[in-house]
Formats: C-alpha cells, structure tokens, sequence
C-alpha cells in the first residue's frame, strides 16, 4: 500500500505530469487510516515528496507502533529536511527501506532530469544520511538516460562514501511518453537495453507492456485509489477517513478483474510494469 503524506514536491522533473498541491497529512488522519486498514507493508509517498513533511518522523514512528511490519520511502534527495541530522536520524530509526534518487553527477546534469535540484544540497544530505547509525536499508537509485550512461563506476563510489548498503541502476518513462519521438530518443534515451523500458517497433519506440499489479493508494485526502498510475485520482474508491473499510475494499476487488484485463483507461495508457526487471541492483 502506498499512503501519501503530501502531495507537495520542491521540484519540477522533466517526466513527472503529476499535479502537486500544498496539502500534509495529519498525524491523527495517518494513524487513522493504518487503524483501519492494518496494512504489513507501506510506501510512504505516491504523488508528492514525502521528505517535505516537517513531521515525517513521527509518521514513521506511528506506522510502527500501528504494526507495519516494512515501511519503505523513496525521495528525491535534495530536500532541505534531509540537512537536519535530528529529522534524518529519527526518520531512519523506524524506516526499514530508504531509496535515494541521484541522476546526475553534478549540478548541470542533475538539473536536466530534477529540474530545480541542488547538487550541493543533495551531497549534503547524502553525507547526514551515511552518518546515521540506523539499520535502515540505503539504496541508491539511478535512472539512466543517455547523458549519465558510462557512469556507473561513479555512482558505486558515490554510494560507497556515504554508506549506502546497495545501488540500483533503473529504467525511466521518458517524458511520461507511451510513445518516443526521435528527438525525444536521441535526447534521453540510454544506448544499453538494460536501461531501455522502451521497444522499437515499425521505427518507432513504445513503452513496454507488463503485468498488472493492483494496489492500493490512500491520497492526503484520505481517498482511496487502485492504482499508483491513478494520479489524477479518477477512481475514488471512497474516503478511507469516513467510510467503512469492507466497503472500499469490495471496491478494489471489483476493479481489479477490469484492470487485469486492461479495460479501465488508465491501464491501457499507462501501465508500465514490464515483466522483465527495470531495475538492476547490486550490493555494495
């Protein structure tokens, strides 16, 4: 389950089309949807940069005494709350995976994916995050577009210095496109197939088709969604905050058999799980 705790970001990145707010989850709201829902696993983010929430620590902590046995959170890394050691080692306390986006290697190449991101502030932050003495799981994650490809050596070394525990080097959506056009595949698109989650056919390159893979996503609202792809929120499953549990589960589970076959819009258009691997790990 993802639960996003705000829908702000500090960002404007060149693939992301999602519409961003000013909103925060309450610790009170958050702790009531993990009452209702009693969900094992979490994703603390959907559509916004969780790291923005000033009180994302404390989150973290109730989702553990709320019996979430994994709590995951992606970030875009340059957030200034990830410059404060106290904000940093209270979220790792409790965190059991924390991936950090880093997709350049330096100010002029981050900014062309992260538009609006500082390479000094992210180094910054990544020097607090491998101080901390947290069991966390750190990973390092690299999109490869074809300006950092070859780079790789450098992103091990950077991971290793500031002790994260392993790196993946993973595949982008490219400008949120389904279909490539050529300038768009001479711009961005990575040369090795490994980093490709695009595939030529007829002279034009598509976004690769996978399995579906339904899952629930709570909004900063409170309104439930079936999909990370439903950004837009289009399919209000109904307010977790004010409704019964049974009856927006029943729901999903009647969503979900229209979503296997693809017959809902935002599956047909963008379900991007590709049933090969897009992301290539390596322990450090």
């Amino acid at each position: 389950m993802n639960i996003e705790v705000t829908d702000a970001c500090n960002l404007n990145c060149s693939s992301c089309h999602t519409p961003h707010g000013s909103n925060y989850m309450t610790p009170s709201n958050f702790t009531s949807i993990l009452q209702k829902l009693h969900p094992g696993q979490v994703r603390l983010h959907w559509r916004g940069e969780p790291c923005l929430h000033p009180q994302l620590p404390e989150l973290a902590e109730i989702a553990k005494s709320n019996g979430v046995r994994k709590l995951w959170l992606s970030t875009n890394t340059a957030v200034p709350n990830l410059s404060n050691a106290e904000y940093v080692n209270g979220l790792l306390a409790n965190l059991d995976t924390l991936v950090c986006s880093v997709d350049g290697y330096d100010q002029r190449s981050l900014e062309k994916y992260r538009v609006g991101a500082s390479w000094k502030l992210l180094n910054r932050n990544l020097d607090i995050i491998g101080e901390s003495r947290s069991g966390c799981l750190r990973e390092m994650r690299v999109l490869m577009f074809k300006y950092n490809e070859g780079r790789e050596d450098f992103y091990r070394v950077l991971a290793r210095e500031h002790g994260f525990h392993q790196i993946s080097f993973a595949q982008p959506i490219i400008n949120y496109k389904t279909v490539l056009s050529p300038v768009e595949v001479d711009e961005w698109l990575a040369e090795d197939p490994r980093y490709q989650r695009y595939e030529e056919k007829d002279g034009r390159w598509h976004l690769k088709r996978g399995n579906c893979r339904p899952h629930l996503c709570v909004s900063v609202h409170g309104s439930a969604h079936p999909c990370g792809h439903d950004w837009r929120l289009q399919y209000n499953l109904g307010n977790i905050l004010v409704e019964p549990r049974g009856d927006i589960m029943n729901r999903f589970s009647e969503l979900k058999p229209m979503m296997l076959t693809r017959s809902l819009p935002i599956c047909g258009k963008w379900c991007c799980l590709p049933r090969e691997r897009v992301d290539y790990r390596e322990k450090l």
